[in-house]
């Protein structure tokens, strides 16, 4: 519970515009950290490919180039690197997960407040990004969000032995009660964004994956940055406003403006 007490009901603009401020340091710390974790990730995991070797790496290179013999690696000295890395690998996915819980929730809530029920019947908005069965149908950032938030609340729940499996086609029922009809479209979602095989239950959550598509910046120069993160946030917002007509579009860019000046 905040320290703060919220006196105000804030119209959809201003508090969009105020959630995005005031909640940005954190988020960028949240970022951040994210990908140190998966970089520190993959380094221990490359440390994990010379366990059995008897020499340093550094110093196999070194020997290799000097002709010298390389110094042995004492056995005391080999750690437990996969554990490791499966520790940097869900704190990754912990620190992403907390990232896309807020802006999966900011993004809903202007829909709501401006679109009102019609925002459901949307097919989403925001960047798209490529479906890997077909290319011709990419997948909204919102509907990602979605799926991927799902993915963190439920994941549990699908990976449950009761769980049918392999996956139905999505809306092979009708009820809207039925947890796997809820359940199937966030599947494909993410099944069909990450490539991943329909002969492949859904056992891990994918905030660390979504952070790295949004972004697309990892490999690159300059890297990750939360600001070109949010960006994609705005650019989807923007499409919420401007379907909802001129004035809301101008709204939202008066709203989005004053941050900018005051961040």
């Amino acid at each position: 519970m905040s320290s703060f007490v919220k006196l105000d009901w804030l119209d959809p603009y201003k508090a969009f515009a105020s959630r995005l401020q005031l909640s940005r340091h954190a988020m960028r710390l949240s970022f951040d950290e994210a990908f140190r974790a998966y970089l520190r990730c993959h380094e221990l995991l490359k440390q994990e490919l010379w366990v059995n070797c008897p020499v340093d790496p550094a110093e196999w290179l070194l020997a290799e180039a000097t002709g010298e013999s390389p110094e042995l690696i004492e056995p005391g000295q080999i750690q437990d690197f996969h554990y490791e890395a499966q520790v940097e690998d869900a704190l990754a996915d912990h620190q992403a997960s907390s990232v896309l819980l807020f802006v999966d929730d900011a993004l809903q809530s202007l829909a709501r407040g401006l679109l009102r029920k019609e925002h459901k019947t949307l097919d989403g908005y925001g960047p798209r990004y490529e479906d890997v069965r077909d290319r011709s149908k990419p997948v909204a950032l919102s509907t990602l969000l979605r799926a991927a938030t799902n993915t963190i609340r439920h994941l549990s729940e699908w990976d449950d032995p009761k769980f049918p499996f392999p996956y139905p086609v999505a809306g092979h029922c009708k009820e809207s009660a039925c947890q796997v009809c809820r359940a199937i479209p966030n599947i494909d979602v993410i099944q069909r964004t990450f490539g991943i095989g329909i002969h492949e239950r859904l056992r891990d959550v994918v905030s660390m994956r979504v952070l790295i598509k949004v972004d697309n910046r990892l490999g690159s120069d300059p890297g990750p940055s939360y600001e070109n993160f949010e960006n994609a946030l705005i650019a989807a917002a923007y499409e919420v406003a401007s379907r909802a007509g001129d004035v809301a579009t101008e709204r939202f860019k008066e709203s989005i403006l004053t941050i900018s000046r005051q961040s």
